[in-house]
């Protein structure tokens, strides 16, 4: 997720949690995984991640902090192509996405 404590801490997209805070995650359902690694905000918990292309898996530390989920985000691409993001679906879903259209419609001319 962007922002996220674990994007700015350098986890990726595809790599995978093996163990939190030296505890071997292995056979162990993602959800029970998520609620070791969430906690209060602004402490430390260490994720230890096996990343494609490493030789061998390595410690990350992520501070945790709160975490507000948008429930859309998007931008302008090249030949005024609008790319739009849908993370959420909630009941301020639609009327995220009409105010996002409207600014990137904006951004056009």
């Amino acid at each position: 997720m962007p922002n996220s404590p674990a994007e700015k801490a350098g986890i990726k997209s595809g790599d995978l949690i093996i163990a939190v805070d030296k505890e071997d995650m292995t056979g162990i359902p993602g959800d029970a995984v998520l609620k070791r690694i969430l906690g209060t905000a602004g402490t430390n918990v260490v994720l230890t991640v096996v990343r494609k292309g490493t030789d061998k898996p390595f410690d990350i530390t992520v501070t945790r902090a709160q975490i507000t989920v948008p429930q859309v985000d998007g931008r302008m691409l090249d030949n005024k192509i609008a790319y739009v993001r849908l993370y959420t679906f909630g009941d301020q879903t639609a009327s995220e996405l009409r105010k996002y259209l409207q600014d990137l419609l904006a951004q056009k001319s």
